[in-house]
Parts: structure tokens; C-alpha cells; sequence
């Protein structure tokens, strides 16, 4: 049994541009950083502003707890 050398390659062509593709496609998105200030913090997070403003909030809270006594 012989394997047509065309095929071999036309083979090998199409896998390197299907992995080509694959990776392009789910390439990852860059990043996007958000700077909340609260009276006594600085938050920076990669979350979204709901986020940063609860863990503004609950350190705030944190802090507050301490400084009670």
C-alpha cells in the first residue's frame, strides 16, 4: 500500500492552518483594570465595578471592626 505524497502534505498543510486558526480565535483578551477609591483603600481589580465597590465596602467594614475598640 503507497501513501500519495500530495495527500501527505495537503494533509500537513491543513492541520498547521486549522491550529493556526484555533489559536487566533481564542487568543485571550486583554485585560481591562479598574481603580476604585473608597476613604481609606485603594482598589484595583481585573473585576468589574459591582465587585470592586463590594470589596471597597467590605474592607471599609474590616478596617471599621478594628477601630471599634
Amino acid at each position: 500500500m503507497s501513501i500519495n505524497p500530495r495527500l501527505v502534505r495537503f494533509l500537513l498543510i491543513a492541520i498547521l492552518l486549522l491550529s493556526t486558526i484555533s489559536r487566533a480565535a481564542f487568543a485571550e483578551k486583554p485585560q481591562v483594570w479598574i481603580r476604585m477609591r473608597s476613604p481609606n483603600f485603594i482598589v484595583i481589580t481585573n473585576g468589574n465595578e459591582k465587585q470592586a465597590r463590594r470589596v471597597a465596602f467590605q474592607l471599609r467594614r474590616y478596617a471599621r471592626s478594628f477601630t471599634a475598640f
